[in-house]
């Protein structure tokens, strides 16, 4: 069976007579085998329908039904990790598009809160253009490195997305959340991202840092054998700031592409970044406390991480998550211009200038197994769910 190009997107527009596509009504009706034709011929699950604002996902109830939205996207996902399809690519981008920029971070520019969480209409045309480029040009890898570090606030509200959801999707009990959707186009760009093929070109070992500013609240989070992540937003609008410290983080990068050099396609090259992927173990295995009540010191804690050797460890943490459900929330830390005091206009913890021979910037936010920090020398397993941002210690070739 074959269908032509019109008829292909026949299967997507909206009935006058229903105001709804084929797949709302099959979805309402409960036509399984329908669904399933429609699904595969590539019918829009994105689309809400002009009479109740329902995605086709969102007009049923039965859990049989839902299964196949997400068994389909599952299938996409392990072929991704086989094949290197562009047409494939092209679809999941075509869904990032479409829903998480155009919808789901649109609708978001329009809500009320602190507008450093949000990102414009027109910063999302700009984002739509560079996700377009890899449609056009084939080159995920690149458009996605130069629209994460452009300098408007997406890398932020991507990271914070990520740290919220990410891990419901290794979680089967969240399997007909009405976040699916936001899910799955997370879930589309670390795929693209930690299975592309070219990692290897770009691949950094190696010691590199960060450098942060943390709260006491922030310290108390280091418990001993907890899963946890660090997620929580915490707002300091007024001029009554919080007691941040200056932590400095070393992370010892010792497998292949789990880091990578981005100073070749990063839109601010001279700031020398290394990405460390989603899901990249790390264990803590030295904290050390200098003065914390030295206002004037410019690291108040140091300390060091190194990564698991046991490419088994990522897999088990991620288990160990869901079963204990604990992932309590923190804080996320991003890029900012490097000062040596916390920036009076940013609402959550700033980098700070730690080295003289490099700029660190960093976008940070990390599911974590860590010890208490009175504890000078721990074992814990660190996970990060998010993309994460460091400076390497050497100027790389």
């Amino acid at each position: 069976m074959s269908l032509s190009r019109n008829n292909k997107n026949i299967i997507k527009q909206i009935e006058t007579s229903t105001d709804s596509t084929c797949l709302h009504v099959a979805c309402y009706y409960g036509h399984r085998d329908m669904i399933e034709i429609l699904l595969d011929y590539d019918a829009l699950r994105s689309i809400r329908n002009l009479r109740y604002n329902f995605t086709s996902y969102e007009e049923t109830h039965a859990d049989n039904i839902k299964e196949l939205f997400r068994r389909r996207f599952r299938r996409v996902i392990n072929l991704y990790k086989t094949y290197d399809n562009h047409t494939l690519v092209s679809k999941l981008i075509a869904e990032f598009i479409h829903y998480y920029l155009n919808e789901y971070l649109l609708n978001l520019s329009n809500a009320t809160g602190n507008p450093e969480d949000r990102v414009t209409p027109e910063q999302i045309k700009t984002l739509e253009a560079y996700f377009k480029g890899v449609v056009e040009e084939k080159h995920f890898l690149t458009y996605f490195i130069k629209a994460y570090t452009l300098t408007n606030g997406f890398h932020k509200v991507l990271n914070k997305h990520l740290a919220l959801y990410i891990l419901d999707y290794f979680d089967e009990s969240k399997i007909f959340l009405s976040t699916y959707r936001l899910v799955n186009c997370l879930a589309h760009i670390v795929t693209l991202l930690i299975y592309h093929s070219n990692l290897f070109q770009y691949e950094y070992r190696g010691l590199c840092y960060r450098g942060m500013r943390v709260t006491q609240y922030d310290l108390n989070q280091y418990k001993l054998n907890q899963h946890m992540a660090t997620i929580e937003m915490r707002y300091t609008l007024n001029g009554n700031c919080t007691l941040q410290y200056s932590c400095l983080c070393q992370y010892s990068i010792t497998q292949h592409a789990t880091a990578i050099d981005i100073q070749t396609l990063s839109m601010t090259p001279d700031e020398k970044e290394i990405l460390i992927l989603p899901f990249t173990v790390f264990k803590v295995v030295a904290i050390k406390r200098n003065d914390l009540y030295n206002p004037t010191a410019l690291i108040s804690i140091e300390i060091e991480l190194e990564e698991c050797k046991d490419p088994n460890d990522n897999l088990n943490q991620l288990k160990n998550m869901k079963k204990t459900k604990q992932r309590s929330e923190s804080t996320m830390i991003y890029s900012t211009p490097p000062s040596t005091t916390p920036n009076s206009r940013s609402p959550l913890p700033s980098i700070t200038r730690t080295t003289s021979t490099s700029t660190p910037t960093l976008t940070t936010i990390t599911v974590a197994t860590t010890t208490s920090p009175t504890t000078s020398t721990t074992t814990s397993p660190v996970t990060t769910a998010s993309i994460e941002y460091s400076f390497d210690s050497d100027q790389i070739a």
